[in-house]
């Protein structure tokens, strides 16, 4: 039998599959197939092995070699005799690509790991278990588990090996309870199902490998069938597994087709699991699930595609006369990539390319009785009368009446020798008429096929009859609403058939030019119009009109139509008018005007020639052209253009070849066959893949390595970038990306920045540059899809170009350095040792000054503290006697809590600066004690938990012993322990914690040890670069400015006591950050053998608990925050104070000596004082200069800068005493300055002479205004506000709509602060200074006697002259007239 016979047999039996199927058989998707075979680089055409790595790589294993592809070009590898890092073998049985990214290769000798960087592989060791490799170096499958662990199948049996440590290799033995093994070592396929389970397909059966706590697998044996177990049956060899969703194992045999394997019965649940499809004879390679609930079943025989449940299947097989059919029926693998695509490997067709969004488009194929396509072009194509029939008409055989399946039902040509045949074979246009006939239009004639009588009737131009077709090309064929067929010819113009005589009328030739007599098609629309497409324009004739209107194009008119070569028509669903031309692209009628709308390449259409236009469900327009199909939305103006690569089967289509079937599926025909597909199921792709540098090329040859030494071994990594010697100054860079739908149709882009100011667009993706100046550059790529769709970012590589090393920079430099370095050799040498010298002397004598500046230091601040603690003495105890004596008057009670506080809190300092100064010139004697530390020290955690339970932080106290007698002095110590405590909770936040540790540590020299004592706390922690300094005298970290944060003496004063006690302090600390907890941890060391006793007292006593320091209670008195009320502003004419302070109680002793006479409102900072003052405006603040946030001179600053608030007077309090600080306060603006401690009736004094000079200028201010309404020219802050605000009333006095708004909106003020404000300076009310501004300006009017009373009265606003009399009565105590009469008689007095 002929190769072509058993083709068209094999076409016969897949139309009866899909014709004749029986019910089970799933309803066929058309599936096309891309190919990459031998001609386009693949190495060998039997594909064994096919998976995708991480940057999206394509690999394919064949008999002769490993292939990559990345959508462009195929890269192969293969053995290279004395190249150790090249495969072993060229035949690849299996590929996996691991979770750690890694592509693992077996071949029929051995296993190998490919290394990207350096794009070659490392073997895996063979040559047996002793040398720790396989025994059998043939791969038949690899597996990774669930614990990343490769499982490899060998001819010799299966084992295991780590991916981290790939040259250990276990036996299956080694890993199996009781050292079980298999019964057929023949392993052919690994699968690990959903309960982790392994299962093993050898050429004897099936093994499950169970994995048990112990680590090791229990081994289980299938057979499957029962006779297996007795006698080896080879056909049921398995060679793949797979696993559906309810947990059955689909098991492809070798001969025996699929065995359905029921895992809970441990037995074949099934031989024939697919309803409807024998598969029993049949070898299966694979079984691949595609993630739908499909599995895609490869066999020696074809693909198929069957649901899990069996219900369904599809066939897929080559069609030889079909190219988008499947490469080969044997297929060996199946794999479905990142993006749903399945890729097929076959035996002698290399590898299929299926993907959804990929050659969408089918074909529509008629058969001969050869299996071939009875004609070349494809014309126009009507349905026949009867069902499932269709017409078609060639541009070179006739006409063709088509079946359902394909096949030719009748087949009418030209034969010159029968009349009653088609007139000729290019049949151009085709009509239905009923069920009667069939009109048929070709290049000769007009043909008219009666289905009755089989019979064609030949119509043709008779030069001696008028009533004859006019011309014998006929173009298009069309019949009106009341019946009448219209004919367009060629060259002889539009005419009209009678039925009834047989005979053609023309139209009148004034209707049309003669110019224009070309015509190519007709339209009437639904509204009766005919529409003529010409080759000289567009014609129109309306209903009832015998003269069409002629369109044509005018270069001088943009919206006249583009050309005026008309090819086709369509009327939307929209009754829009689309026109197809050529060279002018697509044209749209505009309704109801005369204009028309382009639409051309440039706004994406394919060709600007148009052959066809249909329309589909959607509303969206299908464009065939001279060079491909456009889909065109007109809602959104988008095209979509294919070609062949979407699985177009021609590129060029023809004219009036164009329809749509009942089911919604478009047809096109032209040059090579017709398109068919359904426009629902065309779809975009819309995933952008990443792209890859793949290859770096130097003068157009490959390398691997831009180092000459290693160069196999360094390899290329682009993430780090690449660096060219000059030399290398001829480079180009290949890449890629990975869309492999319609890859012909992506497009790629590179830019050097630096270099090119543009994109340089081309299709092979590869960038060349030469001669490149040296510096840095960056170079961009970037792709699109297969729909155009461009990457949204770059892939970027960084180019570094080197100059010749005599041109570098440091060349030059080095020029430079070895002059000079010459000419000041000598010079330098002797200035060096002139410098060293002097250097030497300074850090001498600047350790001396410091020395004796530490020393000066010491003694003024024992001298002072001396001088100190005598008045202290004395303010002190007469505390004390108030306490007791008014211990019932709550308000003396308190004032005397805050003095007691302080008092003591100075006291302590003072204590503390004099123990350091005694610690510093050795004048202190230690108190040796045998003491109790588990005791002492919980004595003293235990006089904390108050104030720690009151700041809300937990404090333990912990010890590894019952008992540790000490021998130290416990007076000392204890001033250790309790400046550490104090530290640690002053730096504790709230919920924090803080531990008190103690243990006893032993030496191994076998003496008494060490005391380890560790207190910590969860705070804020100590910065690291502070730890070396934390116990230098003076030094605080941070340089804190808080009140109680001392002279930084403390911890200088902790170490010197515990090295005095032979000890040893450390800390350790970890500073608080964002996720990460802080926390100080300072330990102490105290020996827990005998002190020296020669020269120390030694005061023996028993353990006992030490008496606590009267100190303690107001130490942590104050440490303990107090709480203050909120502000309390009674209604009061009072006058209104602000106190700001940052210390809570000078603010209450502040609001304590003025809360009688006025009214307080306090701030803890300026920057809240800020806010409250321009909100409030008091009368008077009294500020701290020194404060948080903002102090007392920014304060200041703030307030007599602004016009709200420049006239409230400011008392500055400050410790600073000093001139300069004095000065700056009263430079800011402050009105006094009290240094502190200040006496009470001293602040008083002020405050209240203060506030007699607010109420003067109060006074001074209000008689000004009410004296002189015209604005006067005033110096002080004050007098400036109130000159605007007079300037204002004076231009407004004449506008009887101003009022307190428009007042309001003129000084930029809101209502409450100007009302207050005005009242503070004038006493006056906003209402009563406007109205009494008016009044004084009438009253000098009245006095000019200009003017009557009623025109005064308009002139100052009011509207109302009688209103105005009662107010100018209220309040000169006479109205108007009498006050002018008045005016006027002192006049003539004085006269």
């Amino acid at each position: 039998m002929s190769y072509t016979k058993r083709a068209y047999i094999l076409w016969l039996g897949a139309i009866c599959i899909l014709f004749f199927a029986p019910p089970g058989t799933c309803q066929i998707t058309e599936k096309t197939f891309s190919h990459l075979t031998v001609d386009e680089g693949l190495s060998q055409s039997s594909v064994y092995a096919i998976t995708q790595d991480t940057r999206g790589f394509m690999w394919f294993g064949t008999r002769d070699g490993l292939n990559r592809y990345d959508s462009r070009k195929v890269v192969v590898y293969q053995n290279q005799p004395g190249n150790k890092h090249s495969l072993a073998s060229n035949t690849i049985n299996s590929l996996l690509l691991n979770k750690q990214g890694r592509l693992w290769i077996g071949t029929t000798k051995g296993l190998a790991l490919y290394r990207p960087e350096q794009d070659d592989f490392q073997r895996i060791s063979a040559g047996g278990i002793a040398a720790h490799g396989l025994p059998d170096s043939t791969i038949n499958s690899l597996l990774e588990d669930h614990q990343q662990r490769i499982w490899v199948a060998t001819q010799g049996g299966l084992y295991r090996l780590q991916a981290n440590n790939p040259d250990r290799i276990e036996k299956l033995t080694d890993v199996t309870q009781d050292h079980h093994n298999l019964n057929d070592q023949h392993v052919r396929t690994l699968f690990e199902d959903q309960k982790r389970d392994l299962w093993v397909g050898t050429a004897g059966g099936l093994t499950k490998l169970h994995p048990t706590s112990s680590g090791k697998f229990q081994l289980t044996h299938y057979y499957l069938k029962p006779t297996d177990s007795l006698y080896h049956n080879a056909t049921n060899g398995i060679n793949t597994i797979a696993e559906d969703r309810l947990g059955r194992l689909w098991i492809g045999t070798e001969g025996n087709g699929i065995a359905l394997f029921d895992k809970r019965l441990g037995r074949v649940a099934s031989w024939n699991p697919i309803a409807g499809l024998d598969l029993s004879t049949q070898t299966i390679r694979t079984i691949q699930p595609d993630g739908k609930g499909d599995f895609w079943v490869g066999t020696m025989s074809g693909l198929y595609i069957v649901a899990q449940d069996g219900s369904l299947f599809q066939a897929l097989t080559n069609q030889p006369i079909d190219p988008s059919s499947l490469g080969d029926n044997s297929v060996r693998s199946v794999f479905r990539d990142r993006d749903g695509s399945f890729w097929v490997g076959t035996y002698y067709g290399g590898v299929d390319l299926y993907s959804p969004l990929a050659r969408q488009f089918g074909s529509f194929r008629p058969l001969d009785q050869q299996g071939r396509t009875p004609f070349k072009i494809a014309g126009p194509m009507l349905p026949a009368h009867t069902p499932n029939q269709l017409w078609i008409g060639s541009e070179d055989r006739g006409l063709f009446l088509i079946n359902a399946d394909k096949s030719i039902a009748r087949h009418y040509t030209h034969d010159s020798k029968n009349n009653q045949s088609l007139t000729n074979d290019k049949v151009k246009c085709l009509l239905n008429d009923g069920s009667d006939g069939l009109w048929i239009g070709t290049i000769k004639g007009l043909n008219y096929l009666d289905f009755r009588r089989q019979k064609i009737t030949q119509y043709r131009h008779e030069p001696h009859n008028p009533h004859s077709l006019p011309n014998d090309r006929i173009y298009d064929l069309k019949r009106d609403a009341q019946g009448t067929l219209w004919v367009v010819t060629n060259l002889g113009g539009l005419c009209r058939f009678d039925p009834k005589t047989q005979s053609f009328e023309k139209l009148p030739l004034g209707s049309i030019s003669p110019g224009s007599s070309n015509l190519i098609s007709l339209l009437i629309d639904t509204k009766a119009t005919m529409w003529v497409g010409t080759t000289n324009g567009l014609f129109q004739k309306k209903p009832g009109q015998e003269t069409f209107v002629r369109f044509v194009h005018d270069d001088n008119d943009t919206t006249s139509i583009s050309v005026s070569y008309v090819s086709c028509f369509l009327e939307d669903r929209q009754h829009r008018l689309w026109i197809g031309t050529r060279d002018g692209g697509l044209n749209v009628l505009l309704p109801g005007k005369q204009t028309f709308r382009h639409f051309t390449m440039a706004q994406g259409l394919i060709s600007n020639t148009i052959v066809g236009i249909q329309e589909d469900s959607r509303g969206h327009l299908w464009i065939s052209t001279d060079k491909g199909l456009t889909q065109f939305d007109p809602n959104r103006a988008l095209f979509s253009s294919y070609n062949k690569y979407d699985g177009l089967v021609c590129k060029e289509f023809t004219t009036n070849s164009t329809y749509q079937d009942g089911h919604g599926n478009l047809y096109f025909g032209g040059y090579d066959g017709i398109v068919r597909f359904h426009p629902d199921r065309i779809r975009s792709n819309t995933i952008v893949h990443p792209l890859a540098f793949t290859q770096l090329r130097l003068f157009n040859e490959p390398v691997t390595s831009l180092s000459s030494d290693n160069a196999g071994e360094s390899g290329i990594n682009y993430e780090k970038g690449l660096t060219f010697t000059h030399r290398q100054n001829v480079f180009s860079l290949d890449f890629a990306g990975f869309n492999y739908i319609n890859a012909d149709k992506n497009r790629y882009a590179y830019k050097l920045l630096g270099f090119d100011k543009a994109w340089n667009y081309v299709s092979e993706p590869r960038a060349m540059y030469m001669n490149l100046p040296a510096g840095d550059y960056v170079l961009q790529v970037k792709g699109t899809n297969n729909d155009n769709i461009w990457n949204s970012k770059p892939l970027e590589l960084k180019i570094r170009v080197l100059p010749p090393f005599w041109k570098t920079t440091w060349a030059y430099v080095l020029y430079a350095l070895t002059f000079l370095g010459l000419l000041q050799l000598w010079s330098l040498f002797n200035r060096n040792r002139l410098k060293l010298a002097h250097e030497l002397e300074v850090e001498h004598t600047e350790k001396a000054r410091q020395q004796e500046l530490h020393q000066l230091k010491l003694n003024f601040f024992t001298e002072i503290a001396h001088e100190i603690r005598t008045p202290l003495t004395l303010v002190m105890g007469p505390i004390d006697v108030l306490a007791d004596q008014y211990a019932g008057d709550p308000f003396v009670r308190k004032q005397v809590s805050i003095m007691r506080g302080s008092t003591d809190r100075l006291l302590r300092l003072l204590n503390q600066l004099l123990d350091f100064r005694k610690h510093e010139t050795g004048n202190i004697q230690l108190q040796w004690r045998r003491t109790d530390l588990v005791a002492y020290l919980s004595n003293i955690t235990d006089s904390f938990h108050d104030h720690a339970r009151s700041r809300q932080i937990m404090l333990t106290n912990e010890s590894e012993v019952s008992a540790l007698p000490t021998w130290f002095d416990a007076g000392e110590i204890e001033k250790v322990v309790y400046n550490l405590l104090l530290n640690a909770v002053k730096f504790t936040p709230t919920g924090g914690t803080i531990s008190v540790r103690l243990q006893k540590c032993s030496t191994l020299s076998g003496t008494d040890g060490h005391a380890r004592i560790t207190i910590e706390d969860t705070g804020s922690g100590i910065p690291a670069d502070d730890l070396d300094r934390i116990f230098n005298q003076f030094y605080q970290v941070g340089q804190t400015k808080t009140r109680d944060s001392g002279f930084g003496l403390g911890l200088a004063l902790s170490k010197h006591i515990v090295e005095q006690h032979k000890g040893k302090i450390s800390v350790e600390s970890q500073e608080k950050r964002v996720g990460q907890e802080g926390f100080t941890r300072f330990i102490i060391l105290l020996p827990l053998s005998n002190p020296d006793f020669a020269h120390q007292k030694i005061e023996a006593s028993l353990p006992e608990q030490h008496p606590l320091p009267s100190l303690l209670p107001s130490l942590i008195a104050d440490l303990t925050d107090r709480q203050m009320g909120p502000d309390d502003l009674p209604d009061s004419d009072r006058p209104l104070i602000m106190v700001v302070d940052d210390n809570d109680d000078i603010r209450t002793y502040i609001r304590d000596l003025f809360s009688e006479t006025c009214q307080i409102i306090e701030a803890a900072d300026g920057a809240i004082a800020w806010e409250k003052a321009v909100h409030v405006l008091p009368d008077l603040i009294i500020a701290d200069v020194s404060m948080p946030v903002m102090d007392g001179f920014s304060l200041t600053h703030h307030l007599k800068s602004d016009q709200r608030t420049n006239h409230i007077p400011v008392i500055l309090l400050t410790a600073k005493n000093a001139v300069d600080s004095q000065l700056t306060g009263l430079q800011t603006g402050a009105d006094d300055y009290v240094t502190k401690p200040f006496q009470p009736v001293l602040l008083q004094a002020r405050v209240r002479n203060l506030l007699l000079l607010r109420e003067q200028l109060k006074t001074k201010y209000h008689q000004l205004i009410t004296l002189q309404p015209q604005a006067q020219e005033l110096d002080h802050p004050d007098e400036k506000f109130l000159n605007q605000l007079m300037t204002i009333l004076d231009s407004h006095l004449n506008d009887p709509e101003f009022n307190v708004t428009s007042l309001v909106g003129e000084m930029g003020m809101s209502r409450p602060v100007l009302f207050r404000k005005v009242k503070m300076l004038t006493g006056l009310s906003v209402i009563d200074l406007i109205r009494t501004t008016r009044l004084k300006k009438a009253e000098l009017l009245l006095k000019q006697r200009k003017a009557n009373v009623s025109e005064i009265a308009f002139a100052v606003g009011f509207s109302d002259p009688k209103y105005f009399s009662r107010a100018f009565r209220a309040q000169f105590g006479l109205t108007p007239t009498e006050y002018s009469q008045q005016t006027a008689d002192q006049l003539e007095e004085v006269l």
